[in-house]
């Protein structure tokens, strides 16, 4: 389990991202890494990936970590209503609800241990999507390509207020990924 110690964590330079994105309901934007006194961060997660472990999250920053946190495996809660998957650090299952056969972002986003149990479903019925904790979501969007083509590619993956997916497929190899603050 990855430590909540202050100090045990530090940020490896550049990171996935080392920048600050902000979404403004249409669009995402790299903003500064310096926000002004006015601006606060909605909400803030560390993620990190460690072959064969999955993804952890810390809720804050694990460079300095909050004395009342600590690091969880990635969860989901589940809607009866549509069978959606709602992403967080603390939720009751390690799998997503249910698949669609037309569905490219589990693969894009998740590892197979992820994946819903059950086979995907059709494409018609509407079921099976993901809501959740928006920077956890975009630490997977980040870790799920080069970290090169992070910052031409993210904002592309979010227009007009609707998510898509993109072309590069990212093996998780290495031993760690991880995306703080």
């Amino acid at each position: 389990m990855p430590s909540t110690i202050p100090n045990a964590n530090r940020r490896v330079s550049g990171g996935v991202s080392g920048k600050l994105w902000f979404c403004d309901t249409q669009q995402i934007h790299e903003v500064p890494n310096t926000l002004s006194a006015q601006t606060t961060p909605y909400k803030q997660f560390s993620v990190f990936f460690g072959g064969g472990y999955g993804f952890w999250v810390l809720r804050g920053d694990a460079t300095n970590p909050p004395d009342d946190e600590d690091w969880f495996p990635l969860r989901f809660d589940h809607s009866d209503q549509d069978f959606s998957s709602y992403l967080t650090n603390a939720g009751q299952n390690p799998t997503l609800c249910v698949q669609r056969h037309d569905q490219v972002w589990p693969k894009m986003l998740l590892p197979d241990i992820y994946h819903a149990q059950s086979p995907p479903i059709a494409q018609t019925s509407g079921y099976g999507g993901l809501t959740g904790e928006l920077p956890i979501f975009l630490a997977l969007l980040a870790i799920s390509m080069p970290r090169e083509y992070l910052p031409s590619v993210l904002p592309t993956l979010f227009t007009g207020g609707a998510w898509t997916t993109h072309p590069y497929q990212y093996p998780r190899k290495l031993p760690m990924h991880s995306v703080f603050g």
